[in-house]
């Protein structure tokens, strides 16, 4: 978690770097778009990272600066909030594709990477990524795969040979998955025996 904090309070940096004073008097709005759950908020006592952020903010730089914190569920409800138009957010954090979607649809700004020092501590595997080959448009936040996991005590080890299990009656209505159309499409592939690579 500490890992993902430093990561996101430097993306943070980042984007006060960018933007203009705005609005409240001498103080810097930050419009912050990102995952739900992604990081600690205050939420029942615990650790705020957007508050502590806008403190440490005020010693290092002697500026305020205010976080603007909202959160979505899934790339295709920040795509489609973004798409309204009504809305301008300093900072986003959608997965490959939806970068990729960004990109292609001229929806997110070039960044001026002198403005963002620390960028060489990024480590050169991080760059030059598919979906922006030329590190126009983004910085990495964190990375990572979706997992399967399963209560042992639930389910029933011989039903657990392949994806099939997941469309298993017995356990209809006790399954979670992700909300992601594209983890959704991909278990079903799995399954089917598909190629997840596919483009058909």
């Amino acid at each position: 978690m500490k890992r993902i904090i430093v990561t996101f309070i430097a993306a943070l940096i980042l984007a006060a770097a960018l933007i203009a004073l705005s609005g409240c008097g001498d103080t810097v709005v930050l419009n912050v778009y990102n995952w739900g759950e992604y990081i600690s908020t205050g939420k029942e006592g615990t650790y705020n990272t957007n508050r502590e952020f806008e403190k440490w903010y005020l010693e290092k730089y002697g500026k305020k600066i205010r976080v603007n914190y909202e959160t979505f569920d899934s790339n295709e409800s920040l795509r489609a909030k973004l798409e309204t138009g009504s809305v301008n957010y300093d900072v986003i954090v959608p997965s490959d594709y939806m970068i990729e979607y960004f990109i292609k649809n001229d929806m997110l700004a070039e960044l001026d990477f002198s403005n963002i020092p620390e960028y060489k501590n990024i480590d050169e595997k991080y760059r030059g990524l598919h979906y922006d080959p030329e590190n126009k448009y983004t910085v990495p936040y964190t990375y990572g795969v979706v997992g399967i996991i399963y209560n042992a005590k639930a389910v029933d080890p011989a039903d657990v040979t392949g994806w099939e299990v997941m469309w298993n009656s017995k356990y209809s209505g006790q399954i979670l998955q992700f909300n992601n159309s594209r983890d959704a499409f991909a278990t079903a592939m799995y399954m089917l025996g598909l190629d997840v690579n596919s483009e058909d």
